[in-house]
């Protein structure tokens, strides 16, 4: 009895020790555990957030088209004057894109998985940004004529480019695409965006060729 205390005693230690060893395993498997079930519960939540931006995508692409609409309207308004002054004239309201259709894409660049659709959502915020930022400068200028500022026709090549851009991200907003095709800008499809936006027959030959040089020397 007394040598197996003894022996018990020799190994006591390297048996603590095997069992602190066990314990860190099991207790490391369960960490790993945990940290593999954030992992998922985190993608999910993410693919979720982008499931919900993109299904709102439509209606908000949607949204930007009347907006563009709104503007072309204001361009034809403003040339009309231009032409024929009224007696009294009234103020011409900027057109304003919903602040939630602005979020709402941030929302999707921010979630999006594949970088080249993040890349394409951002571009028509960045067109966006500087369409809006010529259109109310023009209409400062023709609401007010004796402020120095741009012509009604400058505004057209943003809202054509921002049109297109738009128009190429409808079949990956409604799942028929998983990637935005990268925009490639023709002659047709410049007569197209002019011809929705109700401008065709309303700008000047002037501009349509400045819309044509400026979008077709790009892509040379």
């Amino acid at each position: 009895m007394t040598d197996f205390l003894n022996y018990l005693k020799e190994w006591q230690t390297l048996a603590a020790g095997f069992l602190a060893l066990i314990a860190a395993i099991i207790t490391m498997c369960f960490m790993w555990e945990q940290l593999d079930f954030q992992r998922r519960q985190s993608k999910e939540r993410l693919r979720r957030r982008q499931q919900a931006c993109r299904a709102a995508l439509p209606a908000d692409l949607s949204t930007i088209i009347d907006y563009l609409e709104d503007c072309s309207c204001v361009v034809t308004t403003a040339l009309r004057r231009k032409c024929e002054p009224p007696e009294k004239p009234t103020v011409i309201e900027i057109p304003k894109l919903e602040d939630r259709v602005i979020k709402n894409l941030q929302d999707l660049i921010e979630h999006i998985v594949d970088e080249r659709n993040a890349i394409a959502i951002a571009e028509i915020l960045r067109i966006y940004q500087i369409q809006h930022s010529r259109l109310s400068w023009m209409l400062a200028t023709f609401n007010h004529p004796d402020r120095n500022g741009i012509e009604i026709e400058d505004v057209v090549p943003y809202t054509v480019k921002l049109f297109l851009h738009v128009e190429s991200a409808f079949e990956f907003s409604r799942n028929k695409k998983e990637t935005i095709p990268e925009l490639q800008i023709c002659e047709k499809n410049l007569d197209h965006a002019l011809s929705v936006l109700k401008l065709l027959d309303v700008i000047s030959e002037k501009c349509k060729k400045k819309c044509k040089r400026m979008f077709l020397k790009a892509q040379e």
